[in-house]
């Protein structure tokens, strides 16, 4: 609607000034036509009493002269006429102001002068001299002076004509104006802006319908054209989306099966003690050779035995387990705790111990709990094979104020650090730039794909976080995670 307006009162102006040069050249030009008719009457005029105020001279002197001119002003023509005798002096006469010394001259040569008045401020009126040789001493001039009554008559009535005008275009062109704006820019403009702002939305279903073959018409079209141009680019995103997250998964999932297969050994030396413990006090119960107490006593060993390898059996489980990703506030001191219980099987199997520091409180970061799970899991794991001749690893837990490396887009701020830290062989300088890249593993063959790393870096990466390293060849290495940190409590 603004659009419109705008083009509405543009034309508008244009139309008043076009209004106003054609009234303007039709003044002037009337002026013009009036000026050459005034002379071509006075010349007439002139050419008509020229003679007859001659005779009335000769017969009947000035007075005669004076009432001629008298009766003819009196039959209201628009041409007023008056008699002057033209002194001897240059300059003493009653016309000096009007005329200068050239002219009289020339009227004392016998010659007709034409000339506009200037002393109206309004109009200028048409002027004639005409010298009459009454006698060879003196010299009449008879002055006609054409009224500019129609003159000012007929511009006043072109300036109300063109008002008028102007008046009625304003009106009734702009009321025409505007409802045809409305009609064919107003509103396929909002239409096309309605729909704009759905695009911008993300909806991009219903096309916008607009009539006609203007340009409007075929940007609706080009509109509608890149709507379905941009769903099918968007369906087709989504499922590779989709194809990319179920592969991330399945390489997530196949990583967790491979990190239970490595604890498969340590956790059966774990169950081992306690199932020889409840075979053997089931064996004793059995022969029926003990008292009730310590039938009741050997009981309730066989069902903590029992218990502690339910504990076991399911850690490994719910770590194996394809679960749904669900993002939430995590005690990450919890998590970290899980992963180290369930490695600790695996560490006394490879003389490795493993150490837990800075738990004493919670601390929340928001993700997925097994994620966060396999991320530490794969990076203690990573750490025991490190030292194969054992010592130990060091899991540490504080919140710290974080600055993300460059390439990374977070804030900096609170960030919980989850640190994995070994005494092992450590990582060359060269080997360390590549440590995140997948399938780049420095363990001989059969002991890794080369997929631990890069997949915890996409996980942390996928939280808001960072995995910093660090290392030195035969002193060992350090990974240390970066979480945005919930709080500490």
């Amino acid at each position: 609607m603004k659009l419109a307006a705008k083009l509405v009162t543009v034309v508008i102006v244009l139309l008043i000034l076009l209004l106003a040069v054609d009234a303007y050249l039709s003044v002037q030009w009337m002026r013009r036509l009036h000026a050459a008719d005034i002379q071509e009457d006075m010349a007439l005029l002139s050419d008509y009493l020229r003679p007859t105020l001659l005779d009335m001279w000769k017969h009947e002197g000035d007075d005669g002269v004076v009432k001629k001119l008298a009766d003819l002003n009196d039959k209201k023509s628009t041409i007023y006429a008056k008699w002057v005798w033209l002194p001897e002096g240059k300059s003493d006469t009653e016309h000096s102001s009007k005329l200068t010394a050239d002219q009289l001259a020339v009227l004392r040569n016998g010659q007709i002068i034409n000339l506009p008045d200037t002393s109206s401020d309004t109009l200028k009126q048409q002027r004639m001299y005409v010298p009459v040789a009454i006698e060879a001493e003196r010299i009449g001039v008879l002055e006609l002076v054409e009224s500019a009554t129609w003159l000012s008559v007929y511009t006043q009535h072109v300036v109300v004509r063109v008002l008028l005008i102007t008046v009625a275009m304003i009106l009734i062109g702009g009321a025409v104006a505007m409802l045809l704006g409305l009609v064919s820019i107003g509103r396929p403009l909002n239409r096309l802006i309605y729909k704009a702002r759905r695009i911008g939305d993300g909806d991009l279903t219903g096309p916008v319908v607009l009539r006609g073959h203007d340009e409007l018409t075929e940007l609706a079209g080009v509109m509608n054209d890149m709507c379905v141009n941009l769903g099918a680019a968007q369906r087709k995103a989504a499922d590779e989306a989709d194809a990319r997250l179920n592969a991330m998964e399945q390489l997530r999932h196949a990583d967790r099966l491979t990190t239970v297969g490595r604890l498969a050994s340590g956790i059966a030396h774990e169950l081992g003690t306690p199932l020889n413990v409840v075979s053997g006090r089931a064996g004793m119960v059995a022969r029926g050779d003990l008292s009730n107490d310590e039938t009741v006593k050997y009981a309730t060993i066989i069902k903590s035995q029992a218990d502690r390898m339910t504990q076991i059996i399911r850690q490994l489980l719910d770590f194996a387990r394809n679960q749904s990703v669900k993002k939430q506030s995590v005690d990450m001191t919890e998590v970290a705790g899980q992963a180290v219980s369930l490695l600790q099987p695996l560490g006394r199997r490879e003389n490795v111990e493993l150490v837990l520091e800075g738990g004493g409180g919670a601390l929340f970061a928001r993700g997925d709990a097994g994620q966060l799970n396999q991320v530490i899991t794969n990076l203690i794991m990573n750490a025991i094979q490190a030292m194969p001749r054992g010592g130990r690893v060091n899991v540490g837990l504080e919140e710290v104020h974080g600055i993300p490396p460059e390439g990374v887009e977070a804030d900096a701020g609170s960030y919980v650090c989850i640190s994995v830290a070994d005494i092992g062989q450590g990582i060359s300088d060269d080997d360390l730039k590549h440590v995140f890249e997948p399938f780049f593993t420095t363990k001989d063959v059969g002991e890794g794909t080369g997929l631990g790393l890069s997949i915890a870096y996409g996980i942390v990466r996928e939280h808001g976080g960072w995995i910093d390293v660090s290392s030195v060849p035969g002193e060992g290495s350090r990974f240390s995670v970066y979480l945005p940190s919930e709080g500490m409590s």
